[in-house]
């Protein structure tokens, strides 16, 4: 089952950056399997998102390098 909620765009990069962070320091193959279909569906809706201005990019860098220091 799944449903969809209307989230901000901080919000949807938060989760991608979460995800990432994930996807790297976990071993178990039946959660990496979950982990993995989110960040791809999370991936494909950050790739819709208008990242002209490079103010989006930038954030994300900076937050999954905090994320990484925790």
């Amino acid at each position: 089952m799944s449903i969809s909620i209307k989230i901000s765009v901080g919000e949807l990069v938060d989760r991608l950056t979460i995800l990432e962070i994930k996807a790297i320091n976990i071993k178990d193959e039946d959660k990496l399997k979950n982990i993995e279909k989110e960040l791809n569906y999370v991936k494909e809706l950050y790739e819709q998102l208008d990242k002209t201005d490079g103010k989006l990019i930038i954030s994300k860098t900076d937050l999954y390098l905090i994320y990484l220091e925790l």
